[in-house]
């Protein structure tokens, strides 16, 4: 029940984290900064949607891939792949509201989870 719920919070702080960052389309950077600096408050709360989001994601990435390792454990290996298979969708689904925004989410969840893996 809890992963179901970190589930749906990794999918909340992505959804918001998109709605709140205004990507302008031509990309024009200097366009993009202005629009950060003149919505303070968004700015803000988008960057602690990414922040809190990227650490559930990592998280569970990392959980998967601790899994992998410890492979004895069958019953436990495919409830982590069942997880996974729905974080992807997640993703798909948060695609679907701004890709560049999910990409950065993404590959910033990805990049977290491997990198805080013990030796």
């Amino acid at each position: 029940m809890i992963e179901v719920g970190r589930i749906l919070f990794i999918f909340l702080f992505g959804y918001l984290f998109s709605n709140w960052i205004w990507i302008p389309q031509p990309f024009v950077l200097a366009d993009f900064f202005i629009g950060l600096i003149t919505h303070p408050f968004e700015f803000l709360a988008a960057s602690l949607a990414l922040f809190f989001g990227v650490l559930l994601s990592g998280g569970l990435i990392k959980e998967f891939i601790h899994m992998l390792r410890d492979a004895r454990k069958k019953h436990l290996l495919l409830l982590k792949m069942f997880e996974l298979v729905i974080l992807v969708m997640v993703f798909l689904i948060l695609f679907q509201f701004g890709w560049e925004q999910a990409l950065v989410f993404f590959c910033l969840s990805i990049v977290y989870g491997t990198i805080s893996l013990e030796s």
